[in-house]
């Protein structure tokens, strides 16, 4: 069953990042004349971390949901050291993600 939705999650995933990268060089590439608004920036950060996140997850927690190859990841941070960085920036993407939908109410 982990396995299916390991491939829905690729099925739907892969096409939404190669719209996120042409969204992106687009905006890049056209932002001197039709893309010259502040939004467009904005839209431009969002989108760049909506995609670093997309493939955060991608590294860090669907491998772990294969049955074949998740007993490779148990302690992983531990035997290669520079993989902590991924898991760092999991919690970070973890908190971006959640400030674009958190209402501030004065209580």
């Amino acid at each position: 069953m982990s396995l299916v939705l390991f491939l829905v999650y690729c099925i739907y995933g892969i096409p939404s990042t190669i719209l996120y990268l042409i969204v992106i060089y687009t905006i890049v590439v056209k932002r001197r004349t039709i893309f010259a608004g502040s939004f467009y920036l904005v839209y431009l950060n969002l989108l760049v971390v909506d995609l670093v996140t997309y493939l955060n997850t991608y590294i860090n927690l669907k491998p772990r949901e294969i049955p074949g190859i998740a007993e490779y990841f148990v302690d992983i941070e531990f035997k290669i050291p520079p993989y902590r960085f991924f898991i760092m920036l999991s919690f970070a993407c973890y908190h971006l993600q959640a400030s674009k939908f958190k209402k501030d109410y004065p209580s």
